[in-house]
């Protein structure tokens, strides 16, 4: 299946036809436990295709599973995101601002996974 549990196809080339290549990856607070991220569709038979790795091997199926020690997204008002370390990993850092003409009331302007 070209569409992960847990993941999503990044870029799809040639919508498909024989020779099309798809890149996969897993959604952030998952990470890859087996299967290719990167996969081609090759002949078959009858002219069907397949997706198979780039070595032209019978591929696996991209397997997400949650991510170890993974922070959830931030949630904030009126505010934005200035910048984040990393994937939300425990010890990732994290700045949040006010939009313009609000001001923090509650919670800290830096934050630490």
């Amino acid at each position: 299946e070209l569409q992960p549990r847990f993941g999503k196809v990044t870029r799809l080339t040639r919508y498909r036809a024989l020779g099309s290549v798809a890149f996969l990856e897993c959604l952030p607070g998952y990470e890859r436990a087996a299967g290719e991220e990167v996969l081609r569709c090759m002949p078959w038979k009858d002219g069907v295709g397949e997706w198979r790795d780039l070595v032209g091997r019978i591929a696996g199926d991209l397997i997400c599973r949650p991510a170890p020690f993974f922070c959830p997204p931030l949630n904030f008002v009126n505010a934005e995101l200035v910048w984040r370390d990393s994937r939300r990993q425990i010890g990732d850092r994290a700045k949040i601002r006010c939009f313009a003409g609000h001001t923090r009331v509650l919670g800290d302007s830096e934050v630490t996974c």
